[in-house]
């Protein structure tokens, strides 16, 4: 009697405690399915700061070919002007040549690692399919069988191709914080690109020493569209972070300063921009660019440890997760 009271307490105990054990497995098995789901978007995310981390220094060697382009095509054939901007985009063209080099053989190694979606397959074949038309490009450059806005939007067209992989980036995050440092980067990215294109277009316009209000008026908004993304990337930063001093002191840099001046001297009038030469502007040009990308680069370093802290992050709760269920398995099995 004594042994079947046992058993039949026993099998109350296990009636009362067996559905809250296999309601926490059914629960641990949700947390899994959530927290792995978790983990593999934060890898992507990762992933994908890797790719534009491998993207940014093709961008930055075409922006500057493109403003070389933008020189070449602005001189007279035949006159020395020509011949020395001809032989700085020579140069220029073998600084984006290594550049690609590099990026091809980084662009394997994360593929080799990486699962991108279709969306990103789809960028990163565009710009290699577009890449591969750069010969051609040139060709026509040399020819001088394009006009100076041709030349710049097939450019501008290549270079996009890399910019806007970011805004792939921003919409795959789901951490705000991690969101709102990529998105900083990305308002950089597109101010470093509307600085580039001021570089082409103000050498190329004084070069060609065609002083027109059209092209003024475009350098004068590429100049706006600058302070409009910096002002942007600021405000999607806390108030005490580096990046964010960096951005807000930038336009009392002397690089800042420095193209301020040339920008003041050329719109001021005919005679301003008759008093300046393309080579100044493209070189003064170039050093406050790299000056912003330093920004750029120290936000991207920022936004991928933010990223990997993520993917560690949701890694240890997987394991904790885990942990949980398979003890509540085995406990049950040891009830049985």
């Amino acid at each position: 009697m004594s042994f079947i009271n046992n058993l039949s307490m026993r099998g109350k105990l296990i009636a009362l405690v067996l559905p809250a054990l296999v309601a926490l497995i059914l629960f641990a098995a949700q947390s899994i399915n959530e927290t792995a789901s978790e983990l593999s978007s934060m890898q992507h995310v990762k992933e994908m700061v890797r790719l534009a981390d491998i993207g940014d220094p093709v961008a930055e060697e075409l922006q500057r070919e493109r403003g070389r382009s933008a020189v070449f095509l602005s001189s007279d054939p035949g006159s020395e002007a020509a011949r020395k901007a001809t032989k700085a985009l020579q140069a220029q063209r073998q600084a984006t040549d290594r550049a690609l080099s590099g990026y091809r053989a980084n662009l394997r190694d994360v593929r080799s690692e990486a699962d991108f979606d279709a969306a990103v397959r789809d960028s990163i074949e565009r710009f290699t399919q577009d890449a591969g038309n750069l010969s051609a490009l040139r060709q026509q450059v040399d020819d001088r069988a394009l006009s100076l806005s041709e030349s710049a939007s097939q450019y501008t067209g290549l270079i996009m191709d890399i910019v806007d992989r970011i805004a792939l980036l921003v919409r795959r995050t789901e951490d705000p914080e991690l969101a709102r440092q990529i998105n900083a980067y990305f308002a950089l990215a597109q101010a470093a690109e509307m600085s580039g294109r001021e570089r082409a277009k103000g050498a190329g316009l004084i070069r060609s020493g065609n002083f027109n209000l059209p092209s003024v008026g475009q350098v004068t908004t590429l100049a706006g569209r600058q302070d409009a993304y910096l002002h942007t990337a600021t405000t999607m930063l806390h108030s005490d972070g580096s990046v964010r001093a960096q951005i807000e002191g930038f336009a009392s840099t002397q690089e800042n300063r420095a193209l301020a001046s040339l920008r003041e001297t050329l719109l001021s009038s005919p005679a301003g921009m008759y008093a300046l030469e393309a080579t100044d502007w493209f070189d003064v040009s170039t050093t406050r660019i790299d000056a912003m990308n330093d920004i750029r680069d120290a936000m991207l370093d920022q936004v991928e440890g933010q990223a990997s802290q993520a993917v560690t992050q949701a890694r240890n709760n997987l394991v904790i997760v885990s942990s949980i269920a398979a003890a509540a398995i085995a406990l049950v099995i040891i009830l049985m």
